[in-house]
């Protein structure tokens, strides 16, 4: 299951922004204030996972060693 959890969580993360998105959206023109308030959180969501999935490749610190 380490295999598919990034991309799984992109799809969950695009799926369930588009909705809420298009759900509070009132008019048919696009709002990019809504937009960035969507998927900043979204994007922020993301980036975190994707750091927790290659913590040790990507060289970052372990923690104190007890």
């Amino acid at each position: 299951m380490k295999v598919a959890d990034l991309p799984m969580a992109l799809v969950a993360a695009l799926y369930g922004g588009t909705s809420l998105y298009r759900s509070i959206k009132q008019r048919e023109d696009a709002s990019w204030p809504l937009l960035t308030l969507i998927g900043l959180p979204l994007l922020a969501l993301l980036t975190f996972l994707f750091l927790l999935n290659y913590w040790v490749i990507l060289g970052l610190p372990k923690g104190p060693a007890l």
